[in-house]
């Protein structure tokens, strides 16, 4: 994914972009004139004295036209190749963190599961006259306070129970509460609170005194 190109662009921007290139030629321009025109004379009979890097030479003015005009018009190319590069890594560093984000998301997904399990009735609810189509159960996960899922019912291996299936439950969550009610009704018939679906609480008992 290539980042989208500002329409304004910024001071330093136009400085790389156009200012020093246009600069640059304009002083190549004026180098190329000088052969033709009275001024170029005057010019070439200025003659200016370059010292550093070793160096101690007089060229004229007309020399100093062409070396500045390719001196900003290389630079100010430089810098845009540079700019290109860098915006076209940013593309790259970008386009990986989105896939890096895809790839833990479907990580994340392919450890999420539907799991099925048994609701069994409080003693005071009627098991004999309920029907699981008249009855709708819901779940709320810890992660998710806001968002009550539907768990869907059927028939019960035993009068005192019925089947549920919780879907897209990971290994480390917590149901804050689920709810059985009859559809349409705010009528609950029983609830559960605080358990970890996949990690199931396993009773010991001491063994009596009479086992081996």
């Amino acid at each position: 994914m290539q980042p989208a190109v500002p329409i304004a662009m910024s001071l330093s921007d136009a400085l790389v972009y156009l200012t020093m290139p246009a600069v640059g030629i304009g002083l190549i321009v004026v180098f190329v004139l000088s052969f033709f025109r009275p001024f170029g004379t005057k010019l070439e009979g200025a003659k200016q004295l370059i010292k550093g890097f070793g160096m101690d030479v007089q060229v004229s003015a007309r020399t100093l036209l062409l070396l500045g005009g390719m001196a900003l018009l290389f630079t100010g190319v430089f810098l845009q190749v540079q700019q290109k590069q860098v915006d076209a890594l940013n593309g790259q560093i970008n386009d990986l963190r989105a896939r890096l984000q895809v790839a833990r998301d479907e990580v994340e997904r392919a450890g999420r599961q539907a799991i099925r399990g048994s609701l069994v009735l409080p003693k005071e609810v009627n098991a004999a006259v309920l029907d699981f189509r008249d009855l709708e159960c819901q779940y709320l996960l810890v992660a998710k306070p806001d968002q009550w899922l539907d768990a869907a019912l059927t028939q019960g291996f035993a009068n005192n129970s019925m089947r549920v299936t919780l879907s897209d439950i990971g290994r480390d969550d917590v149901i804050q509460q689920i709810v059985l009610r009859k559809r349409g009704s705010n009528e609950v018939l029983g609830l559960s609170e605080n358990f970890y679906p996949l990690q199931p609480m396993i009773r010991l008992a001491k063994p009596g005194a009479g086992q081996p």
